[in-house]
């Protein structure tokens, strides 16, 4: 029973995580009470699963302490009658009595834990589950092309992409698109619109179902997907930031050290834009950021 109700309970616990780690954008869009209604309607499953296994955990509760109460009554009973016609003694009857109570109350005992003995095995039975997982997409693919360099010329040719988690909500149909290398491109549409999906597709989070990505002239298939990301560098709209200094954050994961990155003063960094590392983290961690006329130089 308890897997059906971790189950029921997921998707409710799912959208408050979303909910918590979102809150910003909630409250700007003052969306607060529509969050609400939707967590109330998501816990209708919770609840109705609750009440059932409330229920057989009732009766089961309920029958098993009937048929003690009938045992205990049977036994002394029985005992009585055995006592009258002179098979067995009182002290007899007490002593078996007592040696059932207190045997059936060690088994009791034992048996209690067989709901914390359930619930591991379903927490040991997910991790599993997650750790036996193979992705479609292999990172580390040995025969895929592992590139010096990129020029960054990236083109989508008639792609048709819908999450695998909602796949009758299509996100591109025939969509094809051309990015120059050496360019700023920027993607502007509604909330909804399919920016980030372009994002996961360069980067590879996600294959599509038709049509072809390809950067520099090869199908982004062909590449080794480590080698690829090594050499695309991304700040989300709402990044986490590590505990450090700006240079921290622009060399975390990486395996080049000592290559240099940027370089230049707080003022020349700062006007490259978002296209600068420097220039994205400055306005997330401003606590770090100095105006200053000497050289900043960001090594990884």
């Amino acid at each position: 029973m308890s897997s059906k109700s971790t189950k029921a309970q997921q998707e409710s616990s799912k959208l408050a995580c979303e909910a918590v780690s979102n809150l910003r954008t909630i409250t700007a869009f003052s969306s607060q009470d529509r969050i609400l209604k939707m967590l109330e309607m998501a816990q209708q499953g919770p609840i109705q699963e609750n009440f059932r296994q409330a229920w057989f955990a009732g009766i089961g509760l309920g029958l098993s302490q009937f048929l003690m109460s009938c045992t205990w009554a049977v036994n002394y009973w029985y005992g009585g009658k055995l006592i009258v016609d002179g098979y067995i003694t009182k002290k007899a009857l007490f002593e078996s009595f007592m040696v059932v109570v207190s045997t059936g109350r060690v088994i009791a005992d034992a048996g209690s834990m067989t709901k914390d003995l359930v619930n591991g095995a379903d927490v040991v039975s997910s991790i599993f589950a997650i750790l036996d997982r193979r992705t479609k997409i292999d990172p580390d693919d040995p025969s895929g092309f592992k590139p010096e360099a990129l020029m960054g010329q990236i083109e989508f040719h008639n792609v048709h992409f819908s999450y695998p988690t909602r796949p009758n909500v299509v996100i591109f149909e025939d969509f094809s698109i051309k990015i120059e290398a050496g360019k700023s491109t920027a993607l502007v549409g509604q909330s909804g619109s399919g920016k980030s999906t372009i994002i996961g597709l360069i980067e590879r989070f996600y294959d599509p179902f038709k049509g072809s990505v390809t950067i520099d002239d090869m199908n982004i298939k062909s590449y080794n997907l480590k080698s690829l990301r090594k050499r695309i560098a991304l700040v989300s709209q709402e990044p986490t930031l590590i505990n450090g200094t700006i240079r921290d954050n622009i060399a975390y994961g990486t395996t080049y050290k000592g290559k240099m990155v940027e370089i230049g003063s707080h003022k020349t960094l700062l006007a490259k834009g978002p296209c600068g590392a420097y220039y994205s983290l400055v306005h997330l961690q401003t606590k770090h950021a100095s105006t200053t006329k000497d050289t900043t130089i960001i090594n990884v």
